[in-house]
């Protein structure tokens, strides 16, 4: 499982590494760790309001709408404070032993935290946004599990086919159900690294063969290959903060992830598939 691995790669990488601050944002967490490496991650929690979450497919499709109301503030605060009494200044590990849990917020603190942990790393990452390196012939079926508009945009335009599969109700998506028939018959596969979260992950990955491009991508896409050795996972695309101040003071005023990109950089590591899985 996913989970077990980057847990393990948490407790190898990260035993001595403390946490200095968590934030619960309207759509996603954070991790500041004690050396100022930070990591964010997308959480399922619903806004404050029991709206839809922004990041879906409704605000990607231009159905945006101001999510950041004075009610919307004090529930960041108040999660925020609740979360910070429990890990601030405990061991990154505790933390992180909560991946997969039934706490939906606690997960993606604990993903958060690995994030922050791989720039401890720096794996040879590119600085490369993996959608323009995309190659795709016009003969090729691609499948995107999450809703990718910009990745959308280019595989319509050059590919034979285009799935696209998403766990909520949207009139151009498939339901996950469909998975198993249609991933098979795909040359690309991307997922949207939030598949870790909602631990759906696994099950995405048992449907992908050898040959078959696999990309996880997004902001909460861990940018290790050590986790992933034993997954079909070819390219891992991901961000790393640049400005963690500045995340940080965004995300406590109610910013979601669309307005905090300008404080990331894309980055891509490529996992070499010449072994056998």
């Amino acid at each position: 499982m996913i989970s077990e691995s980057l847990k393990k790669f948490a407790r190898t990488i990260g035993q001595n590494e403390k946490i200095s601050e968590v934030i619960v944002g309207v759509s996603s967490t954070m991790v500041i760790l004690e050396t100022q490496k930070a990591g964010t991650a997308m959480h399922y929690q619903k806004t404050w309001e029991g709206n839809i979450r922004p990041g879906s497919c409704n605000l990607q499709t231009g159905n945006y709408r101001d999510f950041k109301t004075d009610t919307t503030i004090k529930n960041i605060k108040i999660h925020t404070d609740e979360k910070n009494q429990i890990w601030k200044g405990k061991y990154l590990c505790e933390l992180t032993e909560q991946l997969g849990s039934h706490d939906s917020l606690n997960s993606s603190l604990a993903l958060a935290g690995i994030n922050a942990l791989c720039m401890k790393l720096n794996e040879g990452f590119e600085n490369i946004n993996f959608i323009e390196e995309l190659e795709i012939q016009p003969d090729m079926v691609c499948g995107i599990i999450g809703y990718f508009s910009p990745v959308m945009e280019k595989l319509k335009k050059y590919s034979r086919k285009v799935y696209i599969f998403e766990l909520i109700d949207h009139p151009d998506v498939l339901p996950i159900s469909c998975e198993p028939e249609l991933l098979p018959e795909c040359d690309i596969i991307i997922a949207t690294g939030t598949t870790i979260v909602n631990d759906t992950f696994d099950d995405i990955d048992k449907l992908v063969k050898t040959g078959q491009k696999f990309i996880l991508a997004g902001p909460t896409t861990p940018l290790s290959t050590i986790p992933f050795l034993n997954t079909h996972v070819t390219e891992l695309a991901g961000s790393i903060i640049t400005d963690v101040e500045s995340v940080r003071n965004g995300m406590i005023n109610g910013d979601s992830g669309r307005k905090l990109r300008k404080y990331m950089d894309k980055r891509i590591i490529r996992l070499n598939r010449n072994m056998s899985l």
